[in-house]
């Protein structure tokens, strides 16, 4: 009897210290990019945490409904700022941006981080979370630090509390501003615009145009966004959002080499690549319906959540319903927002607002995905083992999709290019074209053998920052200026020496032969 009561004893003393010990875990997430792709991909890591127990408060652009131990505060002024404003001059219209050349890309990457950073400061949820009481104990900040950490400003009131950077983003050069580490531009192909690093002059240009992309976010973006900060919040006296970001003891990224290539990445940045993914589901009755009638097979169609159907303009939208016409055997799910359209909908096209993407690409009769090319896209059909189209228009779309193409289970149409033909031609080609299928396949099998899933593996490191809230051995020690990382002062000095050399052996030269030459006009001078 006492040995059954010692072991209850025991149960009900581990039960307790398990549910108190996890339930004084208060996590803060600072969702930052306002993207609902991102929020996407954040609301499954949202979730799993919270399914440990802890408490999470979560920041964010994007509404979401909250439960027992997540709670969502909304920043309501962001997407109105960057769509809804009545400046027209600086509407966001990202198939525009797209047509930009690197410099100007850059360059507008670094106005929209302002932009929707002064959105995030004038929310409503911005001010209440500032106005939480000073003594709120966060255990653990995990913020998403890829377009500079606007968010980031909050470790002034939560001071003292570890820190984690975490982006959906396949980040292969923005990690190296926080960690800090060099950049390898030689296997780290620029993400926001389409060129080929394969070349001299494409590795030349992928250099620059990391460098220039360095430069801009340190020394200009980073700085804006730290004024803008002081100015108009509490937080008067904050460092800069590079330093408040410097403190993260681990970085993750959605980053998985058998979908992305090799990437050098230091042991202090986790790749959580796929981690939004999960096994498909039944569909909801319409599109299930839908599906399942579609036995010469379906084809999703969906630019992404930032991408709205007005950017495309009435020709383009005609040329693809009526190449969509063409293939009259095939059901076509489209998912865009337009009311409206300039021609008569196909009887093979369904037209939604918003689909289940990842169930829908997990269907057994879904034969194509035409698709932006995004990251979070990419890795679900590939996950899936369905063959893309895809029709880049900004931002890592264009690399997503050149690695694609290179794996051999996908075709690119640029925007531009889009007409009736065109589109037909790049459809037609890979529905019947069965290697684009065994291609995607293997690569399909070679991402999911895992040991364990992307979301387990960032839960487990999250764990470990829990356990070691005050470690420094994942942190860099070297304070090397942005000049010493990339080695540019080693280049210099070893080039200087080198011509150095050079001048000093043709000074000899020069003089010898000058001796030489000189005493022969001098014996010269004696025989006569």
């Amino acid at each position: 009897m006492n040995k059954k009561f010692v072991l209850l004893g025991f149960i009900i003393s581990f039960v307790y210290f398990e549910v108190y010990l996890v339930g004084a875990v208060n996590i803060l997430v600072l969702e930052e990019v306002p993207s609902p792709s991102h929020h996407l991909w954040f609301r499954t890591f949202n979730k799993g945490l919270a399914s440990k127990g802890y408490n999470i408060t979560v920041l964010s652009p994007d509404k979401d409904v909250s439960s027992s131990n997540l709670h969502y505060i909304h920043m309501d002024q962001v997407y109105e700022l960057l769509y809804n404003s009545n400046d027209t001059e600086n509407e966001v219209n990202f198939v525009d941006m797209g047509r930009q050349g690197a410099y100007g890309m850059i360059t507008e990457l670094a106005e929209f981080t302002q932009m929707f950073c002064f959105g995030q400061i004038t929310s409503k949820g911005w001010k209440q979370l500032e106005n939480y009481p000073n003594d709120f104990k966060f255990d653990l900040i995990i913020y998403d630090y890829v377009m500079g950490g606007c968010l980031i400003a909050f470790a002034n009131k939560f001071m003292d509390v570890p820190i984690i950077g975490v982006t959906a983003a396949n980040d292969n050069f923005k990690v190296n501003l926080f960690s800090p580490h060099a950049i390898v531009p030689a296997i780290s192909p620029y993400a926001y615009i389409d060129h080929d690093p394969t070349t001299f002059l494409g590795r030349a240009f992928n250099f620059a145009v990391h460098m220039a992309d360095r430069v801009c976010t340190q020394y200009h973006t980073i700085p804006k966004v730290t004024a803008l900060i002081r100015a108009s919040t509490s937080f008067t006296d904050s460092p800069s959002m590079l330093e408040l970001g410097s403190r993260s003891i681990l970085y993750m990224t959605n980053y998985d080499p058998s979908v992305d290539g090799i990437q050098q990445l230091p042991p202090n940045v986790i790749p959580v690549g796929g981690l939004q993914i999960k096994p498909a589901n039944q569909l909801p009755e319409d599109l299930q319906s839908l599906a399942d009638g579609a036995t010469n097979g379906l084809i999703l169609f969906s630019l992404g959540t930032n991408v709205r159907g007005e950017m495309l303009g009435n020709e383009r939208v005609t040329n693809i319903l009526e190449s969509f016409r063409k293939l009259a055997n095939y059901i076509i799910i489209w998912k865009i927002d337009l009311e409206e359209f300039p021609v008569p909908l196909p009887s093979n096209v369904v037209v939604r607002r918003w689909v289940p993407q990842n169930d829908i690409l997990g269907h057994k009769n879904t034969k194509l995905f035409i698709t932006h090319g995004g990251l979070l896209s990419t890795q679900e059909s590939i996950y899936h083992g369905v063959p893309m189209l895809g029709i880049p228009i900004f931002f890592d779309q264009f690399t997503n999709i050149r690695r694609s193409v290179a794996n051999g289970f996908a075709d690119v149409l640029y925007v531009n290019d889009i007409s009736t033909e065109s589109l037909y031609t790049k459809l037609d080609n890979l529905l019947t074209q069965p290697k684009y299928r065994e291609k995607i396949e293997r690569a399909s099998a070679t991402f999911r053998d895992q040991k364990e899933t992307p979301l387990e593996r960032a839960l487990w490191w999250i764990d470990w920052v829990l356990r070691n809230p005050n470690t420094d051995h994942f942190r860099s020690k070297n304070n090397l200026h942005f000049l010493q990382l990339e080695s540019f002062d080693v280049i210099v000095f070893i080039t200087a020496v080198l011509l150095m050399i050079v001048y000093g052996c043709g000074w000899f030269v020069k003089m010898l032969v000058g001796c030489i030459v000189g005493s022969g006009k001098s014996n010269k001078s004696k025989r006569d």
